[in-house]
């Protein structure tokens, strides 16, 4: 059945292509919906750019009070000008706030509707309140790439009961065709099998490529002096470390050693192998806790704060752990020479980045449009790393699977291009493995 859906301020700020994501249906846009977007479209950031692009997308049509037919669905488009019936609302509620001028709305479109209505938002609050004024509501969805969070690709499977007699070839030679028990599975590209026998006392690991490669055994890997310390960590590196997949994308719980590991094997392929030219981090400038505005200084003065945990990182690795000043003066000179740059997400976009290693970290506060934004500036012979902590979202319109870095996870999962881990321990400290279990 065809339905009205009335669309709030933060789907369009999040996904300016919403206007056309509902098919052959109706979109209905408050009038209050237009002000909130002008109040968005001078900010410098990724929510002011959508904001403009939302407001070019609604001009290209005339005559938008009428409605007009949306040639890219075959449904309707229409801006809701009626003067707000605050009457309709409880009296708590009839005020000129934007989120009660769109309830208004909605409860008038139903009045005259003979169709069913639907307000979509992402505002848990505005959820909430249409729910008790019995409108229907629902979450804009577009982005949520699975139902739940067990079910993002973890980019590792275990089978278990394989033959003794495979596992015993696959062990004498290194390597083996897959099984035949798990033929029929569904593997994607460089996900990475432990595979076990009737007995389940022996594991083989193993990176698969496809069905018609041999199964290799995965060796113990190293990284510019850092020593995976758990199995998860060792795929990982493998992944890290292989110049034929372009895309890494790693998730995890705080101190698992997403950003130390990516870091070491940047170095390695840069300083040690010479495979790329330069390696970039960033990360967004998103401040943990109340923001402490405005900070003086140069680009990379007001940057510093923000970016201090990756050059900690880096000066960790390039000491070996023992943290010597003259080792800061290597980072220094890195940068300076151009061979480690350390920049904000905002710096990235415009660019065409080619012989690099990129780590993009704490991604799961970045949109999906946003991460098509920073991997589609990679050129040639670069390689592009993306972590994150899928539970720590900082971003209110942001969800654990809707955020840009399971959206990469899931949309990449089927590219020979790509691969992925979830790493499951904290090796940062027992304290802090206990506090990402407990809080």
């Amino acid at each position: 059945m065809k339905k009205v859906f009335v669309l709030d301020t933060n789907v369009l700020l999040l996904d300016p292509n919403s206007l056309f994501s509902f098919v052959d249906n109706d979109v209905v846009i408050p009038l209050v919906v237009l002000e909130e977007l002008d109040n968005h479209k001078n900010r410098q950031d990724n929510v002011g750019r959508n904001a403009r692009e939302t407001q070019r997308k609604l001009g290209e049509h005339k005559d938008l009070i009428k409605g007009v037919k949306l040639a890219e669905t075959g449904g309707s488009l229409k801006i809701f000008v009626a003067e707000a019936d605050l009457a309709l609302l409880p009296h708590d509620l009839r005020n000129d706030k934007p989120d009660n001028l769109i309830l208004s709305a909605c409860l008038q479109i139903m009045k005259t509707s003979e169709v069913p209505v639907r307000l979509v938002t992402n505002d848990l609050m505005l959820r909430i309140k249409a729910d008790a004024l019995k409108i229907v509501c629902e979450e804009y969805k577009h982005f949520n790439v699975v139902d739940s969070i067990q079910d993002l690709y973890s980019g590792v499977k275990c089978f278990n009961n394989i033959s003794q007699e495979w596992m015993q070839e696959f062990f004498n030679k290194g390597s083996a065709p897959l099984p035949d028990e798990i033929k029929n599975e569904e593997i994607f590209p460089n996900e990475i099998l432990v595979i076990k026998n009737h007995e389940g006392q022996s594991a083989a690991i193993c990176r698969f490529i496809n069905k018609n490669e041999n199964l290799i055994k995965l060796r113990d890997y190293e990284a510019y002096g850092l020593k995976p310390k758990n199995k998860e960590q060792n795929f990982a590196l493998s992944l890290l470390l292989d110049e034929k997949v372009k895309l890494v994308t790693l998730s995890g719980k705080a101190g698992c050693g997403k950003t130390i590991i990516s870091i070491a094997a940047g170095l390695q392929q840069i300083i040690s192998e010479k495979k790329y030219k330069r390696m970039i981090v960033c990360r967004p400038v998103q401040p943990l806790g109340n923001d402490i505005g405005f900070l003086p200084g140069t680009k990379e003065e007001k940057l510093d704060p923000y970016l201090s945990a990756i050059k900690d990182n880096i000066v960790n690795l390039l000491s070996g752990g023992k943290k010597r000043k003259a080792d800061k003066d290597n980072l220094q000179f890195f940068i300076d020479e151009g061979i480690i740059e350390i920049e904000a997400i905002t710096y990235i976009r415009g660019r065409s980045i080619s012989d690099a290693y990129i780590l993009i970290d704490e991604c799961q506060n970045l949109s999906a449009p946003e991460i098509k934004a920073i991997v589609s500036r990679v050129g040639e012979n670069t390689k592009i790393i993306l972590t994150g902590d899928i539970e720590q979202i900082d971003k209110s319109d942001l969800s654990p699977i809707s955020n840009g870095l399971s959206v990469a996870v899931e949309r990449f999962k089927e590219s020979t291009l790509a691969a992925h881990i979830t790493l499951l321990r904290g090796e940062r400290s027992a304290l802090a493995t206990e506090a990402s279990n407990r809080l």
